[in-house]
Protein backbone atom coordinates (compact mmCIF):
# COMPACT_ATOMS: atom_id res chain seq x y z
CA UNK A 1 0.00 0.00 0.00
CA UNK A 2 1.03 3.38 -0.61
CA UNK A 3 -0.07 6.65 0.37
CA UNK A 4 1.53 10.08 -1.43
CA UNK A 5 0.99 12.91 0.93
CA UNK A 6 1.61 17.46 0.37
CA UNK A 7 3.06 18.84 3.13
CA UNK A 8 4.18 22.56 3.50
CA UNK A 9 7.14 23.96 2.96
CA UNK A 10 7.45 24.25 6.78
CA UNK A 11 6.15 20.35 7.77
CA UNK A 12 8.69 19.15 5.61
CA UNK A 13 11.58 21.05 6.95
CA UNK A 14 10.91 19.44 10.35
CA UNK A 15 10.28 16.45 9.49
CA UNK A 16 13.81 16.38 7.82
CA UNK A 17 15.26 18.43 10.14
CA UNK A 18 19.16 17.36 11.08
CA UNK A 19 20.33 14.74 9.45
CA UNK A 20 16.89 13.40 8.49
CA UNK A 21 16.04 12.93 12.26
CA UNK A 22 12.31 12.53 12.88
CA UNK A 23 12.22 10.46 9.37
CA UNK A 24 14.73 8.04 10.33
CA UNK A 25 12.94 7.84 13.50
CA UNK A 26 9.53 7.27 11.68
CA UNK A 27 11.32 4.64 9.68
CA UNK A 28 12.82 2.60 12.13
CA UNK A 29 9.83 2.83 14.68
CA UNK A 30 6.98 2.14 11.79
CA UNK A 31 8.43 -0.65 9.60
CA UNK A 32 7.65 1.62 6.83
CA UNK A 33 9.43 3.02 3.62
CA UNK A 34 8.97 6.47 4.17
CA UNK A 35 10.41 9.00 1.45
CA UNK A 36 10.39 12.99 1.11
CA UNK A 37 10.80 14.50 -2.01
CA UNK A 38 10.45 18.80 -1.58
CA UNK A 39 7.11 18.48 -0.03
CA UNK A 40 5.70 15.23 -1.58
CA UNK A 41 6.08 12.87 1.49
CA UNK A 42 5.44 8.83 0.40
CA UNK A 43 4.66 5.87 2.91
CA UNK A 44 4.92 2.81 1.22
CA UNK A 45 4.01 -0.68 3.07
CA UNK A 46 1.51 -3.25 4.34
CA UNK A 47 -1.22 -2.03 5.01
CA UNK A 48 -1.24 -1.36 8.82
CA UNK A 49 1.87 0.01 9.10
CA UNK A 50 1.04 2.84 6.29
CA UNK A 51 -2.30 3.76 8.41
CA UNK A 52 -0.12 3.60 11.46
CA UNK A 53 2.10 5.84 9.60
CA UNK A 54 0.15 8.25 8.14
CA UNK A 55 -1.89 8.70 11.61
CA UNK A 56 1.42 9.20 13.32
CA UNK A 57 2.65 12.06 10.32
CA UNK A 58 -0.94 13.54 10.56
CA UNK A 59 -0.09 14.63 14.52
CA UNK A 60 3.57 15.49 13.54
CA UNK A 61 1.89 18.03 10.94
CA UNK A 62 -0.84 19.54 13.67
CA UNK A 63 2.26 19.40 16.26
CA UNK A 64 4.39 21.82 13.76
CA UNK A 65 0.93 23.77 12.42
CA UNK A 66 0.64 24.16 15.85
CA UNK A 67 3.77 26.46 16.15
CA UNK A 68 5.76 23.49 17.84
CA UNK A 69 9.13 22.23 17.27
CA UNK A 70 9.15 18.33 16.72
CA UNK A 71 12.41 16.00 16.86
CA UNK A 72 12.91 12.14 16.95
CA UNK A 73 11.88 11.86 20.46
CA UNK A 74 8.50 13.33 19.80
CA UNK A 75 8.19 10.25 17.35
CA UNK A 76 8.24 8.34 20.58
CA UNK A 77 5.96 10.83 22.42
CA UNK A 78 2.85 10.27 19.51
CA UNK A 79 3.42 6.68 19.45
CA UNK A 80 3.43 6.17 23.09
CA UNK A 81 0.56 8.73 23.69
CA UNK A 82 -2.50 7.36 25.55
CA UNK A 83 -5.87 6.50 24.34
CA UNK A 84 -9.22 7.91 26.08
CA UNK A 85 -10.12 4.59 27.36
CA UNK A 86 -6.78 3.97 28.15
CA UNK A 87 -6.54 7.32 30.31
CA UNK A 88 -9.64 6.35 31.74
CA UNK A 89 -8.75 2.61 32.65
CA UNK A 90 -5.15 4.38 34.25
CA UNK A 91 -7.15 6.82 36.04
CA UNK A 92 -9.24 4.14 37.78
CA UNK A 93 -6.63 2.00 38.62
CA UNK A 94 -4.91 5.25 40.19
CA UNK A 95 -7.77 5.88 42.41
CA UNK A 96 -7.88 2.10 43.42
CA UNK A 97 -3.77 2.61 44.95
CA UNK A 98 -3.61 2.20 48.60
CA UNK A 99 -0.92 5.09 48.58
CA UNK A 100 -3.50 7.47 45.85
CA UNK A 101 -6.31 6.74 48.65
CA UNK A 102 -4.22 7.79 51.93
CA UNK A 103 -2.64 10.54 50.50
CA UNK A 104 -6.08 11.77 48.88
CA UNK A 105 -8.28 11.28 52.23
CA UNK A 106 -8.94 13.72 54.37
CA UNK A 107 -6.33 14.15 57.85
CA UNK A 108 -7.85 15.20 60.98
CA UNK A 109 -4.89 16.16 63.09
CA UNK A 110 -5.36 17.39 67.05
CA UNK A 111 -2.78 19.44 68.97
CA UNK A 112 -3.00 19.45 72.76
CA UNK A 113 -0.92 20.43 75.32
CA UNK A 114 -0.26 17.73 78.50
CA UNK A 115 0.56 18.82 82.36
CA UNK A 116 4.14 17.66 82.86
CA UNK A 117 3.34 17.49 86.75
CA UNK A 118 0.20 15.40 86.03
CA UNK A 119 1.54 12.99 84.07
CA UNK A 120 4.50 11.98 86.39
Amino acid sequence: MQQVLDVSNEVAAELAGVGDGVLNSLRDRLDCTIRLRGNRLTIEGEEPRVVEARAVVDELVELVEGGHDIGPSTVDAVLGALDEAQRTRLLQIAEMCPVHRTLSAKIDIRTALVDAAASA
